[in-house]
């Protein structure tokens, strides 16, 4: 995946589609509020066993002998894709209904609850993520149209792992063949200053390395040729707990994903951008303020270990 500009001409619809987007992510937001006693897979996907929501304090290879050092060149930097590239995260009304959406690869319809007004991430990718109103099932596409058309659905359990236990399989649709929801950050965490999950990150191809490691089960395409790296897709990132987060960054938002890389680490998910550390937020946050944390967070490369995973079949 990657990032790119929306060019001058589409500036005022993509300020519309971003004002249509947000404010269909905030009527669900308010109907999160109103969730049912019990886990809210909405705010927090996923089981206490997922990958995605073990602390490194109990995730396996996390000894610290086994961290490394990332080399990663002088032109290494962080982004983070929040309206566009990133992955649109809604909850679907009581009173929404399943509509017909055709699926290209399968070449037929699935039923889904996709809302009259969800828009799908800016950028050729495309993803749109729904949550079923009983908070049960997330509904996922890729390259998803209005008014109802994507390549690739997923249906992903809520309660379940977030990711595949299989190797070559596909349960989301990502590269890393998971969730694509896993490791979003959300709105509502920023104003907590918290987040109870590890972070989906992803790598420029040039960083990353042929040969997946579990949590993931899959990879890009033409890995072998394309990749030039030395991680392998699943790998899990993290932080020193011992740097001093708030002496090094200002932006809450920089500090809030630092934090996190220190108490959950980041999976490597996906590939994008040129020379790119990505993060994920959803669409919604302060454009100005993503583009500050993303440039403060520069700061924190030299800091990153990969945590002890080696590529499958080494």
């Amino acid at each position: 995946m990657h990032t790119a500009p929306t060019p001058g001409w589409q500036s005022l619809w993509s300020c519309l589609s971003s004002v249509c987007r947000c404010a269909v992510l905030l009527a669900a937001a308010a109907q999160a509020l109103a969730a049912p006693a019990g886990p809210d897979y909405y705010l927090r996907p996923f089981s206490d066993q997922s990958p995605w929501n073990t602390p490194l304090v109990q995730a396996p290879d996390t000894d610290r002998h086994g961290w490394s050092r990332l080399d990663l060149g002088e032109d290494a930097h962080v982004h983070i894709n929040s309206n566009s590239w990133s992955i649109p995260f809604y909850l679907a009304g009581a009173e929404v209904p399943e509509r017909p959406i055709y699926i290209r690869k399968l070449q037929a319809y699935v039923m889904a609850p996709v809302p009259e007004g969800a828009l799908p991430a800016e950028g050729t990718d495309g993803h749109l993520t729904v949550m079923s109103a009983d908070r049960t099932t997330i509904h996922e596409f890729f390259r998803f149209e209005q008014p109802g058309q994507a390549n690739i659905y997923r249906r992903v359990e809520a309660a379940g792992l977030g990711v595949a236990e299989q190797a070559g399989r596909h349960i989301g649709t990502r590269a890393y063949g998971g969730s694509a929801v896993g490791g979003l950050l959300r709105q509502w965490e920023l104003e907590q200053g918290v987040a109870r999950h590890a972070l989906a990150v992803a790598l420029s191809l040039n960083f990353l390395k042929s040969g997946y490691v579990a949590p993931a089960t899959s990879e890009d395409d033409n890995s072998e040729a394309n990749y030039g790296g030395s991680i392998p897709m699943g790998a899990l990132l993290a932080l020193p707990p011992e740097l001093e987060v708030e002496a090094l960054l200002e932006q809450p938002l920089a500090i809030l994903i630092a934090k996190t890389l220190q108490r959950y680490g980041g999976y490597v998910v996906d590939s994008g951008g040129s020379d790119a550390i990505l993060f994920y937020a959803e669409p919604g946050f302060d454009n100005k303020a993503v583009a500050r944390s993303a440039n403060e967070l520069d700061k924190i490369i030299p800091h990153l270990r990969l945590v002890g995973r080696q590529a499958a079949g080494d």
